[in-house]
């Protein structure tokens, strides 16, 4: 046998090896998001070396890298993919009750402050549970749908109820505006303006027409 010869006996022959950037390719693929280009390269890697010493490995790190970003999207998907910002409509045309054949009667704080929001004139109406006019007014103007949609796209309505008789005293809201407008007796509208604080009343029910006509000026 020549002296330079080498003789390998089976147990003795060397295992292929993995470079080790092959390696580096596969942590790499652990940074989130930034490392699916590297789970990728990982993973081609680990096929292309599937019967070398660590291409397992390797697919298991592309697989761990895929994972890891994949879950994290799943968490913080809103942050990172925030909606488009939705335009910004004026007051009158997000107002569902605009045209609503429906009155949709507000508190006084709530009112005061559509009001202020929207330039509207409030409609106070000051009324209460044992008047019997305060009801033909309601059945005669109030829920009639032409008439509702002519107060809900001129004003913002706002009941005032008096609850004395009920209740022995009105909350702090309702014994204001009671006292700001001097109301004797129900029903009672007033229509306030925002901008010059102007104010007219109307005393009484004497039919739909008159009340119409009040509230139309």
């Amino acid at each position: 046998m020549s002296p330079l010869s080498v003789h390998f006996e089976s147990g003795d022959e060397p295992k292929p090896k993995l470079e080790g950037w092959c390696y580096a390719v596969g942590f790499a693929a652990l940074v989130p998001f930034l490392g699916l280009l590297f789970s990728a390269a990982s993973l081609v890697l680990g096929i292309a070396k599937i019967g070398r010493r660590g291409g397992w490995v390797l697919l298991a790190l592309a697989a761990l890298g895929t994972a890891e970003t994949a879950g994290l999207t799943a968490v913080f998907y809103d942050q990172i993919f925030p909606p488009p910002p939705q335009p910004v409509a004026t007051a009158a045309m997000t107002d569902p009750t605009a045209n609503a054949t429906e009155i949709a009667w507000l508190e006084p704080a709530e009112g005061l402050k559509k009001s202020q929001a929207t330039g509207k004139p409030i409609l106070y109406d000051f009324t209460a549970h044992w008047c019997g006019w305060c009801k033909v007014l309601d059945g005669q103007v109030f829920q009639k749908p032409d008439y509702a949609s002519k107060i809900n796209s001129r004003y913002i309505p706002v009941v005032v109820m008096d609850m004395r008789q009920e209740q022995g005293r009105n909350n702090d809201d309702v014994a204001a505006l009671q006292s700001k407008y001097q109301v004797r007796g129900y029903p009672t509208l007033v229509v306030q303006y925002p901008n010059n604080g102007q104010s007219r009343a109307l005393v009484g029910f004497a039919g739909a027409d008159q009340t119409m006509a009040f509230l139309n000026q």
